[in-house]
């Protein structure tokens, strides 16, 4: 992958999207293009549990011990 590689979608233009956190399906949306740039549309979402659930563990930072 580097500067100006092209990623094919295995969908059509006018096919809605899998929506995917942590290879979980968390939404569908669209391919909507604004201005010069290209973005995505939401369509639906599942249920919040399931979004949360999505996310993982909640990680939590180590504490630093402060310097003597």
């Amino acid at each position: 992958l580097s500067h100006g590689s092209i990623i094919e979608l295995a969908k059509r233009s006018d096919e809605e999207l899998e929506i995917l956190v942590n290879n979980r399906v968390i939404g569908r949306g669209e391919v909507v293009k604004v201005g010069e740039n290209f973005g995505i549309r939401v369509i639906r979402t599942g249920q919040i549990e399931e979004r949360i659930d999505a996310l993982g563990p909640a990680v939590h930072p180590t504490p630093v011990p402060a310097a003597p």
